[in-house]
């Protein structure tokens, strides 16, 4: 916005001083869950690498509602049993019906720019990150035979602001 700007390109000089040289950025990233891949707690084949997968019983893991609601149970744990020693589970590497979160977050900047001089310039910046604070949770534990197996404990970052000043010289 101001002279020279695809805006306001014909107020006058003075006028541009305060309306002219304001700028609006923004990212939004919106995305689904991943493929969870269950491991299980006890390594029963004594195998480099850690633990099996455990076996799946046949029926669906999948739960449905809202995500905060299944904090402490998002995906149907029962549907998992240990596999017996020195065998691998016969789950396979992801869930194919049962995925993480979804995210959606988005960060805005508003800034102003004002010249001083030829050579002298202030740049006045805000910004917010997670700008609306939605709630974006992480990964629910996927290591069968642990107490927060199916648990969802943590969320990612809430909204932060920050203010900053500039000077280009």
């Amino acid at each position: 916005i101001g002279r020279g700007k695809a805006f306001a390109s014909s107020i006058s000089a003075l006028a541009d001083k305060f309306i002219g040289g304001w700028q609006i950025n923004g990212v939004a990233s919106l995305q689904s869950g991943i493929p969870l891949a269950l491991t299980t707690g006890v390594n029963n084949t004594n195998s480099y690498g850690g633990g099996s997968r455990p076996n799946s019983t046949g029926v669906s893991a999948g739960l449905s509602g809202p995500v905060v609601d299944r904090l402490d149970r998002y995906f149907d744990t029962s549907a998992f049993t240990q596999p017996e020693p020195f065998t691998f589970g016969n789950l396979s590497r992801t869930l194919p019906d049962v995925r993480g979160p979804a995210k959606v977050n988005t960060d805005l900047s508003l800034s102003k720019n004002i010249r001083l001089t030829e050579r002298l310039r202030v740049q006045l910046r805000g910004e917010a990150f997670n700008a609306f604070n939605n709630t974006n949770f992480e990964l629910p534990s996927t290591v069968f035979g642990t107490p927060a197996f199916g648990r969802i404990s943590l969320a990612g970052a809430a909204r932060t602001i920050q203010i900053g000043l500039k000077i280009i010289f």
